[in-house]
């Protein structure tokens, strides 16, 4: 048959009649991968054609072997990776923060709280308490308040971490009492502690206020430095509890409903028992609720 000229390329269109068919069943493909290429018409392929399609397959299941090889490799780095930095790292969860403090303490559970007014907290002030002015010379062991409670008066004691990323404490035993504690663990405050103080403190300017006792110049600048950490702390926290509203004893105001409320709060048990495991008591020096350790 005469050639075609194809319009859009001076190329010549050679029919397909004019194409040996393949009779070496082995390599069908190359029938297919030659019909785009023009050749000459022969019944039987070069040599280097047979070498060629004989040893390619093969090459290629290898290729694909070590391809799949090295992709797993670096799928087994990266969830390594990703396991290590989620151990040691600082991280979200389920809408809940872990910090490497949390993996110091373990995993504290969480309980449905109902809110309820205590007396003995209202109506006791916190440094009547051993654990929270040791600089009254009157105060003994018998000198006690429900503050005395929920604040061991003391540092928590962990060992600095770089992996965990702990470090920027103070060497406890530069601060036992007699410098023989041997140990490489460093004192820290706890934000939970360091609230609780600012809250105490604030509650025992009230008092004073209230009895009409002299109040320091400095208790007063602590104040606005206890005022602003722990306005930070509740939008920390942030609890969304939803408060019923009432109308107040003059039937005009509208108050809210505090006391019978439930909150979503931490075991205080399991709490207290994890921070005491780890408390440094000791009362060596006068001044603050933080305070020297001993052994």
């Amino acid at each position: 048959m005469n050639n075609q000229h194809d319009p859009l390329s001076s190329r010549p269109l050679v029919s397909s009649q004019e194409y040996s068919e393949v009779k070496n069943e082995d390599f069908e493909e190359t029938a297919c991968e030659d019909s785009i290429t023009q050749r000459s018409p022969s019944t039987e392929l070069p040599a280097y054609k047979l070498r060629r399609s004989a040893w390619y397959p093969d090459m290629r299941v290898m290729i694909s072997r070590e391809v799949l090889a090295v992709h797993l490799v670096w799928l087994l780095i990266l969830a390594a990776t990703i396991y290590v930095l989620g151990r040691f790292t600082p991280e979200v969860k389920c809408g809940v923060s872990r910090l490497p403090s949390d993996v110091v303490f373990g995993d504290i559970p969480y309980q449905i709280v109902n809110w309820d007014e205590d007396s003995g907290f209202v109506n006791s002030d916190p440094l009547d308490g051993k654990r929270w002015n040791q600089s009254r010379e009157w105060a003994d062991s018998t000198d006690w308040t429900p503050w005395d409670d929920i604040h061991p008066g003391s540092w928590v004691q962990v060992a600095p971490s770089s992996k965990l990323g702990i470090s920027g404490g103070i060497p406890l035993r530069d601060y036992s009492k007699d410098g023989s504690w041997d140990t490489n663990d460093e004192g820290y405050a706890l934000t939970m502690h360091h609230q609780i103080h600012c809250l105490g403190l604030m509650k025992h300017v009230f008092i004073s206020a209230e009895r009409n006792e002299p109040i320091p110049s400095t208790s007063f600048r602590h104040m606005d430095h206890c005022v602003e950490y722990i306005r930070q702390s509740i939008m920390c926290y942030g609890d969304l509890t939803l408060e019923p509203l009432q109308l107040g004893s003059s039937q005009k105001a509208i108050e809210s409903d505090t006391w019978g409320s439930k909150h979503f709060c931490r075991d205080w048990t399991a709490l207290k028992e994890a921070v005491w495991e780890r408390s440094t008591v000791g009362f060596d020096r006068h001044g603050f609720v933080f305070d020297k350790v001993i052994p």
